[in-house]
């Protein structure tokens, strides 16, 4: 049979519980304190441990240093080197070659300017005098034949009668005059074809020689001026390359002498 408490111990009951949770909730909380003290006091040097720890990643950093192949390098200098002697010597060589053109073409051009003189001077007035003295004969040959013929006139004129051999002799003396008429006139047309055509035709081949063997001597002094360009230019590349060859090498040299990097085996 349940009985039932009074009001008084009930009480009491509760204010015994509330003190023991309340002494046991101090025990775990001294228990912590302990455990943290306890901690500290096994390891009191822990500012000591952290530079235990920077000690090796030291050690790291001084295994880790830059590597530098110096031969590498050194053979990049080489090589710049080389490289400019060579493009100097080839520079050198394309000059030549195009002073060696430009020197030509001003030899076509002086001859080309002679051939055209002594055409103007010699070779045209030459056949035209041998022509023109071609035309001069005709006129001779046709002067006589009309003599001839004038002559044969008079002397059969006081004949009566016609006889044959009077006509033959005037008809060969007519047809004569005629013959050498005719030839006249094709040799002072000759004169005048080979001057206005052939003449004409052959000095215009020489012009154009001329003006030919003038835009040879341009072309051959812009080439030249072209190639010194080229090898001014060329030069100027191999220069920097150079220098930056070496100053790589320089660089890394500076690095290892400085303690900032090693040589590479």
């Amino acid at each position: 049979m349940i009985r039932t408490l009074s009001s008084a111990a009930l009480a009491s009951l509760l204010l015994s519980s509330c003190i023991a949770v309340i002494a046991t909730e101090d025990e775990v909380m001294d228990g912590m304190f302990l455990d943290e003290q306890t901690e500290g006091a096994e390891d009191p040097s822990g500012a000591q441990d952290a530079g235990g720890d920077e000690a090796p990643g030291a050690a790291d950093a001084a295994k880790k240093l830059d590597e530098v192949d110096l031969d590498a390098l050194e053979y990049a200098v080489i090589e710049a080197r080389a490289s400019m002697d060579k493009g100097a010597l080839g520079g050198q060589i394309s000059l030549m070659e195009a002073e060696q053109r430009v020197g030509s073409a001003h030899v076509e051009l002086v001859n080309a300017q002679a051939e055209l003189e002594h055409f103007d001077s010699f070779t045209a007035p030459k056949e035209l005098a041998e022509r023109t003295l071609s035309v001069e004969r005709s006129e001779g040959r046709l002067f006589e034949s009309r003599a001839e013929l004038k002559q044969l006139e008079d002397m059969y004129a006081d004949e009566e009668f016609a006889t044959s051999s009077k006509e033959l002799v005037l008809e060969r003396g007519r047809r004569n005059v005629n013959f050498t008429e005719r030839s006249l006139e094709l040799a002072r047309k000759g004169v005048a074809d080979h001057e206005a055509f052939d003449l004409a035709k052959r000095r215009a081949n020489y012009e154009r020689g001329v003006q030919k063997a003038e835009m040879g001597v341009l072309l051959a002094e812009m080439k030249l001026e072209a190639a010194r360009m080229g090898r001014a230019s060329e030069e100027r590349s191999q220069t920097r390359k150079l220098a930056k060859a070496e100053e790589a090498l320089a660089k890394a040299q500076a690095k290892i002498e400085s303690g900032e990097a090693v040589a590479a085996d």
